[in-house]
């Protein structure tokens, strides 16, 4: 009979259970880093810039958002809680419900995008070695595999399959990859234009920003804060840095639009059929980490929900959308969750450092989302249309967007929510924790 391990809710993990030391924590988020999503999005940025300016937005980006991500991480190690639990002491319990739906409701996009991302990279892998069969087979393999994973839970998950698996797995892989690529690509190549340079990197600082509301879900195994915070970072960073290597030489070579696209390019090359293999299957622990923290997030709504049941629902609902889901608006979904997050952790962060003051926090959340709007508004046309028309109620429709779209707005949200909730006054009485 298989026996499923403890399933932690959202109370502080008991100390016998942090486990997770500095090199559990380097080896999970150097292994959620490297993503076929990230190879795309990484193609996405050349030959609309050059290659070598493409490479420096990538540093740019993965220093800021391992800096956000190293943040994150210590407040979850720091007080052994997820991530929503920690919103409660921010936004108060009752305020701690918005971040929670738009985080479930995040998570459930990106097990979706996860789980479309592994069900087509294997039907490609498949398919060059000949009829690859029905579609829906490999949505449910895939959908299946993270709703298993995140039943086995992260303390398994990690010191049992990425540490003694995947990791040497995915460094060969990866190693193989660059070296190959490189003798393809053409780094001179000319850009074509029509990606902003600080558009791209709040794309960049987006794809970091995602895992921000997920990070303490897992440093809250690690008893060693700096360590679980420096491992997240620099794990995150040594991944994403590489997969994004991976998808700018692919750009430079040919079109990689989709994750089948991008297993297209890489079974071109010698072995590249088993390196792609690797990849997919690599691709499974995102799923599973966003499947276990959508469940973990609605546990902050319904504490005495089955985290188990959660799972399974949530991995059955995300494997449904992704069944139906277009990977075209993808980046248009990267900078609305840049918008929320970026600004969300300015404010949750700058809170750790002043007494406990929830509708401060809430106003300096609220401040760096609309002036990350103002710079930079989505493309979804609801959402979009919904600004113009405030904008020019208010008499700014001709300096909406701010600088016309070309302006990075990551960076000055982040600092406007910190700033904001740092400078609130404190109630009289009141002491810093």
């Amino acid at each position: 009979m298989i026996r499923l391990p403890v399933a932690d809710g959202i109370e502080p993990v008991p100390h016998e259970r942090r486990r997770l030391a500095l090199l559990d924590q380097w080896t999970l988020w150097a292994n959620l880093g490297v993503s076929l999503v990230g190879v795309v999005t990484g193609a996405a940025l050349v030959p609309a810039l050059s290659f070598w300016r493409a490479l420096a937005v990538v540093v740019v980006g993965g220093v800021v958002g391992g800096v956000l991500l190293a943040a994150s991480a210590f407040i979850g190690a720091s007080t052994a809680l997820p991530a929503m639990a920690i919103m409660r002491r921010a936004l108060g319990v009752r305020g701690s419900y918005v971040p929670t739906v738009l985080n479930v409701l995040q998570n459930t996009g990106w097990s979706a995008v996860e789980t479309f991302t592994v069900a087509e990279g294997a039907r490609a892998v498949v398919a060059e070695l000949g009829d690859p069969g029905p579609r829906i087979v490999y949505y449910v393999a895939a959908g299946a595999a993270g709703i298993v994973l995140a039943l086995v839970g992260p303390l398994s998950v990690v010191r049992r399959l990425l540490r003694l698996f995947m990791t040497p797995l995915l460094v060969v892989a990866l190693s193989y990859l660059l070296v190959r690529l490189v003798g393809r690509a053409d780094l001179g190549v000319s850009p074509t234009g029509g990606l902003p340079l600080l558009l791209a990197l709040d794309i960049v600082i987006a794809y970091n920003a995602s895992w921000l509301p997920l990070a303490p879900d897992y440093t809250r195994f690690s008893s060693r804060p700096l360590q679980a915070a420096s491992g997240a970072a620099l794990g995150y960073f040594a991944g994403t840095f590489l997969v994004f290597l991976v998808g700018l030489l692919v750009g430079t070579v040919g079109a990689a639009a989709d994750p089948g696209a991008a297993v297209g390019v890489l079974v071109s090359l010698p072995l590249g059929l088993l390196v792609a293999a690797v990849v997919v299957v690599d691709e499974s622990e995102k799923t599973f980490a966003n499947v276990y923290s959508t469940a973990v997030s609605l546990q902050n709504l319904a504490p005495a929900l089955s985290q188990r049941l959660a799972v399974v629902a949530v991995g059955v609902a995300a494997t449904a959308i992704a069944w139906t889901l277009s990977i075209d608006r993808y980046i248009n979904f990267l900078l609305l969750l840049g918008a929320v997050f970026v600004s969300l952790f300015g404010a949750v962060i700058a809170d750790r450092l002043r007494p406990a003051r929830p509708l401060a926090t809430a106003v300096a959340w609220l401040a760096g989302f609309l002036l990350y709007e103002w710079i930079q508004p989505p493309t979804v046309s609801s959402i979009s249309d919904a600004e113009h028309s405030v904008a020019h109620a208010v008499g700014l429709g001709a300096h909406f967007p701010l600088g016309h779209g070309s302006v990075g707005a990551s960076l000055p949200a982040f600092a406007l929510s910190f700033c904001v909730r740092v400078a609130w006054p404190a109630e009289r009485g009141a002491s810093t924790p």
